[in-house]
This record gives C-alpha cells, sequence and structure tokens, in this order.
C-alpha cells in the first residue's frame, strides 16, 4: 500500500502550518465535526453509533468547545509542535478495511519527556529525557497549552471530509484523559511516570490501538487451535481465523505507513 501524502507535507511544513489546533477546532462545522468524530470512536471502539448516540456527543462536543474557547481562546500559537496527517486502517466485517485521516504530533523544539513541555537546546544536550527537533510526539500526553497552540499541517491533498477526519482525531488525542484542563493533567502525569518507568515512548493511541490488535489475534488464535484439537473447527471457526488474518495484514500495513513515515522524517532531518 502507498502512502498518499508526498514529502511536501513533511519538508515544507513550515510554510503549510499556519492555524493553530484550536483556532481549527473552533472553525468546524459541528455536525461535520460531529460525524468525523462518530465515524471514528466507532471504527476505534469497534461500536454502532445510532441517532440518539449521536445527538449526545454533538452536544457534549458543542460543551466542550465552548469550554476550550472560554479557556484558551487568547492562546497564543507557540510553534512548539505540529500536527499532520496520517492513514491509518481499521478492520471491518467480511475482510474489508476502512481507512481514517490520523492526526501525527511532531516536535518543533527539544522536548522534555519527564514533563512534556519544551526544553532549552543547552539542557538538551545532556540529558536522555530530551527529545529533538522533528521527532513523534504523543499529542494525548502534550499539556493543553502546547497540543491547542499546536500548528495544524493541512495537506493541500486532503478533501474536506479528510480534514475533518485529521481534526477529529487530534481532539479524540486531546481529550484521552477527559475534557477538562485538570482531569487531563492529573491523567497525563500518571501515564508520563509509567512510561517512564516502562521506557515506553511510542505515540499513546497508536500504540494502544496496535497492541490491542495483536492481542485479540493472539487470542482468536489459541482458541482456534484448541477448537481444532478437538476436531471442532467447524465454518464459524474458521470465519474468525480469517478475521483474525485479515487484522493481522491491516497491523502489517499500519507498521508500514509508520516506517513510511519515519523514513520522511529522517529525508526532513538531513534535509
Amino acid at each position: 500500500m502507498t502512502v498518499s501524502f508526498d514529502r511536501s507535507v513533511f519538508a515544507h511544513a513550515d510554510d503549510q502550518a499556519q492555524v493553530s489546533l484550536l483556532e481549527a477546532l473552533m472553525a468546524c462545522e459541528l455536525g461535520a465535526f460531529t460525524d468525523a468524530l462518530c465515524k471514528l470512536v466507532s471504527l476505534q471502539e469497534r461500536i454502532r453509533i445510532g441517532k440518539k448516540m449521536r445527538r449526545k456527543l454533538c452536544d457534549h462536543t458543542e460543551n466542550v468547545f465552548a469550554y476550550l474557547e472560554c479557556s484558551f481562546g487568547s492562546l497564543k500559537q507557540e510553534n512548539a509542535a505540529f500536527i499532520f496527517p496520517r492513514e491509518r486502517l481499521y478492520p471491518q466485517k467480511e475482510g474489508q478495511a476502512t481507512c481514517f485521516v490520523t492526526a501525527q504530533c511532531m516536535t518543533y523544539k527539544p522536548f522534555d519527556l519527564r514533563t512534556y513541555m519544551p526544553a532549552t537546546c543547552e539542557k538538551a544536550m545532556d540529558d536522555s529525557y530530551i527529545i529533538m527537533p522533528r521527532c513523534i510526539i504523543s499529542l494525548a500526553l502534550l499539556p493543553w497549552s502546547y497540543a491547542l497552540s499546536s500548528s495544524v499541517c493541512f495537506s493541500r491533498e486532503l478533501c474536506k471530509a479528510e480534514r475533518y477526519e485529521l481534526l477529529a482525531s487530534a481532539y479524540r488525542s486531546i481529550t484521552f484523559f477527559g475534557f477538562d484542563e485538570q482531569t487531563v493533567s492529573e491523567g497525563q502525569e500518571r501515564e508520563r511516570k509509567r512510561r517512564l518507568k516502562q521506557g515506553v515512548v511510542a505515540p499513546l493511541m497508536a500504540e494502544d490501538t496496535s497492541e490491542l490488535y495483536r492481542s485479540q489475534i493472539r487470542k482468536t488464535q489459541e482458541e482456534f487451535a484448541f477448537a481444532q484439537a478437538l476436531d471442532l473447527d467447524g465454518e464459524v471457526w474458521q470465519e474468525r481465523l480469517h478475521q483474525a488474518h485479515v487484522m493481522q495484514r491491516i497491523v502489517d500495513l499500519n507498521d508500514y505507513i509508520d516506517d513510511q513515515c519515519l523514513a520522511r522524517f529522517d529525508t526532513c532531518n538531513r534535509m
């Protein structure tokens, strides 16, 4: 599978990223944004979202938007990090997959992984917990002041629906731990401590999604092997095994997309 975003998304991000995440969210039409958010929640949680749930999600999102505008409306664009689009595949029924444009975050400045806040260049040279500019960073772990002031890179190749997908993904990342700044800060602090202790540096939501799929695949394969040993592996078990194989291919494709992104980052760092 070929990634559709060309190198200019990264190489010329400074020219294309002119709007902060907060400004982009405040410019959204609530209905179109809710549609994209419902699609993402449905894909990630593997649930069906009906009209009643969509209406509740729309009302809740409107309240969160009002809170963000009231609390961060005067926030200036920091240019400490920027958000760019990345394709991610999600498994569907009957061996199909759906592509969704997700938000990936990259640093403009050195960042301290103990606080997920910018660090000085002098400190960065002698500290193993500092990541340098042009490195992947987890948007879900950035303090809201830096996440919302991050620049959004709208590739010229993205249609309107894909732009809403990008913003819905960014919104879902920053609200991973809650919907008010204090709750989010407390959740981020707990997760940062856990990750430092375990040595985890991968972006939070991509890490969790991939591990969830791998866990489901292993469970299905183990259960199928047990049923096969008892000579109970009929059509239903064969279909479940087929779905596990499809999911494995999707995991492999997502890993390939990630590798392509990393290759582009390396190219940018050498430019």
